[in-house]
Formats: C-alpha cells, sequence, structure tokens
C-alpha cells in the first residue's frame, strides 16, 4: 500500500483544472478510446450536457470519472498520460470508495480508497510520477466542494 497526501486548498497551484466537456472534446474521446464503467460508448448529448473531467491546458492530461459505485461496483476513473491510459478502481466489493471526514472547522478530508491501477508497460517506469499526477487529479476533482480539504489517497499496489 503506498499513501499520498495533497493539500486540495493547494490545488489552486495545479496545471490540471475542472472543466465541462464540450463538442470539440469529442474527438478526444473518441481517440483514446474513453468508455464508461461498463466498457460501453458514453452518450454524446448526455456528455455534452453533464460532462466534466479533469485536464491540463493542452488537454494532452486527461482524468475522467467512468462511473460504477454501487456497493460491489467499484467508482471508475481513467487517467489519459503520454497518450497511455491508466485505469483506477476506486472501493468496490462492500468497501468504500472515499471516505468524508468533518473537521472542527467545518472543512471535509477525503480519503479516496484506490483499490486496482493499472499503469501500462510504456509509463511502469514512470509510476511515482502517474501515482502524484493521479493525486493532483482527484485534489481538483475535490476541489469543485468549497468545504474541501485535505485529500489523502491510498493506492493498494
Amino acid at each position: 500500500m503506498k499513501i499520498l497526501t495533497f493539500d486540495a486548498s493547494l490545488s489552486h497551484n495545479s496545471k490540471l483544472r475542472y472543466e465541462k466537456i464540450t463538442e470539440s472534446d469529442l474527438s478526444l474521446i473518441r481517440q483514446f478510446g474513453i468508455k464508461d464503467w461498463n466498457g460501453k460508448e458514453f452518450d454524446e448529448t448526455i456528455l455534452l450536457k453533464y460532462g466534466n473531467w479533469v485536464v491540463n491546458e493542452d488537454k494532452s492530461v486527461i482524468f475522467k470519472a467512468l462511473g460504477g459505485g454501487s456497493f460491489e461496483i467499484p467508482e471508475m476513473y481513467v487517467l489519459i498520460y503520454e497518450e497511455a491510459k491508466v485505469h483506477l478502481e476506486c472501493g468496490g466489493g462492500g468497501h468504500q470508495a472515499q471516505r468524508y471526514v468533518k473537521n472542527d472547522d467545518q472543512i471535509y478530508d477525503t480519503t479516496v480508497f484506490v483499490s486496482r491501477i493499472r499503469i501500462p508497460p510504456e509509463l511502469a517506469g514512470e509510476q511515482d510520477s502517474v501515482l502524484a499526477l493521479v493525486v493532483d487529479a482527484f485534489a481538483v476533482w475535490s476541489r469543485r466542494s468549497s468545504s474541501s480539504g485535505k485529500l489523502t489517497v491510498e493506492f493498494n499496489l
């Protein structure tokens, strides 16, 4: 197990940003074969209406929730980095994907439990960079809420 901590309140310094998916983004979803948690194509109309992701400025880094997240099914995410796909599963099998703890100052600290991560062979030598990028992406993702505090990501490696 590897545990990394990130102060989500500092994510305003991140090169990543949370944004709505637009019509021009659909080609990237197709190019990288980003599909939902069940391996099905996303409904593009729904993506354009409700879809969001975390990306860098030139969208060479993409972090997208794929769905899932019931008691037995993990929450699933994909990270596109250096044109390779990193798959993440959080929780599932009766285990929680995230835990939120409210502090005395009414700020929530979050722990994300990555139960499985598949780093492709071409990124195997960059595991530490990939894990740090995942934590940064989760920090930006969690910053959507103004009451976000410390973020901890536990990787089951």
